[in-house]
């Protein structure tokens, strides 16, 4: 089904992702610091989501108070891959995990030194891949550290710097996995369009303030972002899409670039939009090029 987050055949294990934020006062990331409250999970992931390959959806992890059950040390390891990945404050960064070679049916995401967890359950076992796509709040530190499990499996840990960029009251992210021209278009209620040949900031407010710009020089994971400062989004409705414009000299017929759409309006939950392109669906770009991926009203 087109459009759909589909994901890499690997043997692989369902994850405890376990991250802990490093201040700056000289603590242990996550570590209370005196005279501050304990930290809740919520205070630094929106949300999770969770799919699996030729799982036509994704899933949202629920939220559980206390402590998860005990990751149990074994011989099999959970394997992370998303070296260089750009992770930003409002957006959604797919994690890929596995492989480590036997079935799972429970996967738990933790934040280190915060209470609560988000936990997500397969309807049958899989021994094959898993993605992550935690949404990180818009206000959480700069610093992290991913540590990924499962029960059955130590940790495996995957150091996160955050790239800040502009926030407000509208947020749209859009982060791909693989080098591929593609661009991120916004369509304001005046019907002034933003992406990456015409940035802003527009009579509104509005800009794209992050993008690759020549992204076929870019092999790995990219991000752009176009936001409003709050105060300044207009009220009515928007468009979403996004643009296959370059495959970047990939000429495979199923070589598939998969993206996730991140939008953060004020006052609502984000919303993640889940899809790919393959090499047949480049269309060169410009104005209204792409496909709608949503539509809001703010």
């Amino acid at each position: 089904m087109r459009g759909t987050y589909s994901f890499r055949r690997f043997s692989g294990i369902a994850a405890l992702l376990f991250l802990g934020a490093c201040g700056s006062n000289g603590n242990e990331p996550g570590e209370k610091a005196p005279g501050q409250q304990t930290k809740e999970i919520t205070d630094y992931l929106a949300q999770v989501a969770f799919a699996m390959e030729y799982d036509d959806h994704y899933v949202i992890a629920t939220h559980q108070t206390g402590e998860p059950p005990p990751v149990v040390v074994a011989y099999n390891r959970v394997h992370v891959t998303r070296p260089g990945a750009t992770y930003i404050p409002g957006g959604s960064t797919p994690i890929t995990i596995g492989p480590s070679g036997h079935m799972w049916l429970t996967g738990v995401v933790k934040v280190s030194g915060a209470g609560g967890y988000f936990e997500f359950t397969r309807a049958d076992g899989c021994d094959c891949v898993g993605t992550l796509a935690p949404t990180i709040r818009q206000d959480v530190p700069s610093a992290f550290v991913l540590q990924v499990a499962s029960p059955g499996s130590p940790f495996d840990e995957l150091p996160v710097q955050l790239t800040q960029v502009g926030i407000g009251d509208i947020q749209v992210n859009l982060s791909w996995d693989l080098k591929s021209g593609i661009d991120l278009h916004v369509v304001e209620p005046s019907g002034e369009e933003i992406y990456p040949a015409n940035r802003g900031p527009s009579s509104a407010g509005g800009q794209l303030d992050f993008g690759p710009g020549s992204d076929c020089s870019i092999d790995g994971p990219v991000s752009e972002n176009i936001f409003w400062p709050t105060g300044r989004a207009p009220r009515g409705n928007y468009i979403v899409r996004v643009d296959y414009r370059s495959n970047c000299g990939r000429a495979f017929p199923f070589d598939t670039t998969r993206y996730i759409v991140t939008v953060n309006v004020t006052g609502q939950q984000p919303q993640l939009f889940f899809g790919w392109f393959v090499p047949a669906d480049v269309d060169r770009g410009g104005v209204g090029a792409g496909r709608t991926i949503t539509t809001f009203t703010y």
